[in-house]
Parts: C-alpha cells; sequence; structure tokens
C-alpha cells in the first residue's frame, strides 16, 4: 500500500475517480427518471386477471398458424413493460 507521504497525488486521484464516478451514476438515474416519464405516457395493461390477459392476447394467437412461446415482462403492479417472442 501508497502512503498519502509517498504519493500525495495517489489520493486525489482515487477522490477525482470515485467524484466521477458517483457523477456517472447520478447521470444514469436521470437517463432512466427521463426513460420512464417518456414511456409513461402510453397506457399500459394491467395483466392481474385470466380475462384482462384473454382480451390482450387472445386474438393474436387464435390467429397464428403454429405455435408460438413468448414471455410478458411485469413491472410490480402487473404492467405490461414488454412482450418478447422467444420462438
Amino acid at each position: 500500500m501508497v502512503s498519502f507521504e509517498e504519493n500525495p497525488g495517489r489520493r486525489i486521484s482515487d477522490f477525482q475517480i470515485a467524484a466521477h464516478t458517483a457523477k456517472a451514476a447520478e447521470l444514469a438515474a436521470a437517463f432512466e427518471l427521463g426513460k420512464r416519464l417518456a414511456r409513461g405516457g402510453e397506457e399500459r395493461p394491467v395483466l392481474d386477471r385470466a380475462e384482462v390477459i384473454y382480451q390482450r392476447f387472445g386474438a393474436e394467437f387464435q390467429a397464428l398458424g403454429r405455435e408460438e412461446l413468448k414471455v410478458v415482462l411485469l413491472d410490480t403492479k402487473l404492467r405490461m413493460i414488454l412482450v418478447e417472442k422467444i420462438s
């Protein structure tokens, strides 16, 4: 370990890195909030009952010529985030 007396610039450099890392995290959080606000304008269905799920996906799956596997990503309030086709 290098002491402060041996290399005084070392601690300043560590502090600068920590400050830049904190600023980067702050910016990442701000961008994430911006994305969430931008998405907030669209109405995302709450998929909390079988009837609602059928209304959202029933016709789509009935119209398919063959079986498909899809993953539906939900937030903690059961609102749809994304539908991803697997196969």
